[in-house]
């Protein structure tokens, strides 16, 4: 469940772990004009290093530290296990991604648009939890941040196919309803489709019903080359 900080919304249950995970509202700016010392002021995080990525629509996800660069090229997904280090991650319809490694105190912020989703970005984060830090299984959870709802994500059959071709029929049921000659496409449900299909509980993932197209959000599909971005934010606190 989000908490609505007013220009802003925070994932409780992931407050109860000490961790702080949020998503900008349209009404905060757009982040990809604001600077880091406005962001951090608006947050409240004035003492945080702030970290962001490149993104390229990857599978790439880089363990973030004090001393790596400020901006990784080419990457989709930041992880790091430092405290005073805050995760940033830019949206306007894709969908965020935080998981949690909620006894080692590791976080991570990913952008999964349908590309990143096609190629499994999130697997790419979880292998690089167990990898890195020697995560166990049972000790992730998995949020999802805002992003646009399927109902206003027409896709094409081409787009369809190519997920068909390459995913189980449980994770293309899950994600896509056929409804009036046109396919839609459900980005958070194909990864927790993804994720239950690799055994994990649906205890471990948290879902949300808000709509970047439909609210207060910048959204590319709604606002076309006028949206600004939204942000997805991750530290620990």
């Amino acid at each position: 469940m989000f908490i609505d900080k007013g220009e802003f919304l925070v994932l409780q249950e992931f407050l109860e772990f000490g961790i702080f995970a949020g998503y900008t509202k349209k009404s905060f700016g757009n982040i990809m004009k604001m600077s880091e010392i406005d962001i951090k002021k608006k947050l409240n995080f004035e003492d945080f290093q702030l970290f962001h990525c490149h993104q390229t629509h990857s599978s790439n996800v880089e363990i973030i530290t004090a001393l790596s660069p400020k901006c990784t090229p080419n990457c989709d997904g930041l992880i790091t296990n430092d405290k005073k280090i805050l995760l940033m991650t830019k949206y306007a319809d894709c969908l965020p991604i935080f998981i949690l490694d909620k006894n080692k105190k590791i976080i991570s912020t990913i952008h999964s648009g349908w590309k990143g989703s096609f190629d499994t970005i999130i697997f790419s984060a979880i292998n690089r939890f167990q990898k890195d830090f020697s995560s166990n299984k049972e000790d992730l959870i998995f949020a999802f941040g805002i992003n646009i709802s399927p109902k206003n994500y027409i896709v094409g059959k081409e787009f369809f196919d190519n997920f068909k071709n390459k995913f189980s029929e449980f994770v293309i049921k899950e994600s896509f309803i056929f409804e009036n000659d046109n396919y839609y496409f459900d980005n958070q449900n194909f990864n927790r489709a993804l994720l239950l299909e690799k055994g994990f509980k649906d205890n471990q993932i948290i879902t949300n019903n808000h709509c970047t197209f439909e609210e207060e959000f910048h959204s590319h599909r709604r606002d076309r080359e006028f949206s600004g971005r939204n942000g997805a934010f991750s530290c620990i606190l």
